[in-house]
């Protein structure tokens, strides 16, 4: 059985507005946010890592690590993680949906999910903080 967060951990209202938008009932609920609710996201295939249109493990391993450096000094919130994320698709010369799918599927789990800063947002820095070094070790168990 897989650890779920404790309910405590969400704080704000608005974090329900976003699982509520991902799904109009409780079963299709369970299957598109669970990953909202578990501690530890379940082992997912690393290839989901790797961006479109050209993408490779390298790029991919690239991103979150710059992700990683970058986040911490971020405000968890919509505008600055759109802000800050743009700006580091534009330094590490990628298009925004080459850089925003490693990191999708880093706190995620799947490249299909709820938009991508307000889903951050609902995590909170600590967990998607967490789970990009997760991705970043499951992208170095690979090479």
């Amino acid at each position: 059985m897989r650890k779920m967060r404790p309910l405590e951990s969400f704080g704000s209202a608005g974090r329900a507005g976003v699982v509520i938008d991902v799904a109009g009932s409780v079963a299709a609920l369970s299957a598109a946010a669970d990953f909202f609710f578990l501690e530890e996201l379940p082992k997912y295939d690393p290839a989901e890592l790797i961006p479109p249109k050209g993408g490779d493990e390298a790029m991919a391993k690239k991103v979150l690590t710059h992700a990683l450096e970058i986040l911490p000094a971020v405000e968890f919130t919509h505008d600055p993680l759109n802000e800050a994320l743009r700006a580091a698709a534009t330094q590490l010369g990628l298009k925004a949906g080459q850089a925003f799918q490693p990191i999708r599927v880093a706190v995620c789990g799947r490249k299909n999910a709820p938009p991508l800063f307000e889903t951050m947002a609902v995590l909170g820095k600590e967990v998607c903080l967490k789970r990009i070094q997760q991705a970043i070790s499951y992208l170095s168990s690979v090479e």
